[in-house]
């Protein structure tokens, strides 16, 4: 912080470096190519809010409410963000100078420089859990028995909750196959991913963002 204060920049290390698989894991663009994006595309953005100004509308049916713009830095450069009144109570306490968040909203061309006009604010610490789509283990036919499946089956019991499970199975020949299964379904945290590994072996197991089902 001191460095960005006094350069401007960064020169030990960016404070989003340490987030970098869960950043690119999670979202759909970023500072850069968001600017090549139609306007009212879907995005998730991911990276530090270094800026905020809170205004009052002055038309619109929110008149004389407070509405705030964020800027959002990533590893690429920054961007404006903007929350509505509707959204400001909800998460002021999610916007704070320094805070590592992912933005989700829709592009927003109507001035020269594009914006984001929010639609959901996610704490780096909730992404797994609120921005993982489904979960993905796999299993090979080489080294798995069915034992091994079983164990498997009651470790997913154990986390049940919303995420849909896919079974990725690469047979005895090499061939791989991807199974949807309808009744099971987890919840996504660390812990499952350790026990499942510890089970199948390290990259075992898969949390696959929204954009990427």
């Amino acid at each position: 912080a001191n460095e960005k204060e006094a350069l401007g920049f960064y020169i030990t290390n960016h404070p989003l470096t340490q987030y970098d698989k869960l950043i690119d894991r999670y979202t759909n663009a970023d500072t850069k190519t968001l600017r090549q994006m139609a306007d009212g595309a879907e995005v998730t953005l991911g990276g530090l809010i270094t800026k905020m100004r809170t205004i009052v509308t002055r038309t619109g049916k929110n008149a004389g409410s407070k509405m705030s713009i964020v800027t959002l830095e990533d590893v690429h450069g920054s961007i404006e963000a903007v929350v509505f009144p509707r959204d400001l109570e909800r998460w002021r306490s999610l916007l704070n100078i320094d805070a590592v968040v992912f933005l989700v909203g829709q592009v927003d061309r109507r001035r020269d420089e594009p914006s984001l006009r929010v639609s959901d604010v996610v704490p780096v610490d909730q992404a797994v859990e609120r921005l993982t789509g489904s979960v993905v283990v796999r299993l090979s036919g080489r080294t798995h028995t069915p034992q091994t499946l079983e164990t498997t089956y009651q470790i997913l019991r154990k986390y049940h909750g919303d995420k849909p499970v896919l079974l990725q199975i690469t047979t005895a020949d090499g061939l791989l196959t991807t199974i949807k299964c309808p009744n099971l379904r987890v919840t996504a945290q660390e812990a499952l991913c350790r026990d499942l590994e510890h089970l199948l072996g390290e990259k075992s197991v898969e949390f696959r963002s929204h954009k990427s089902n």
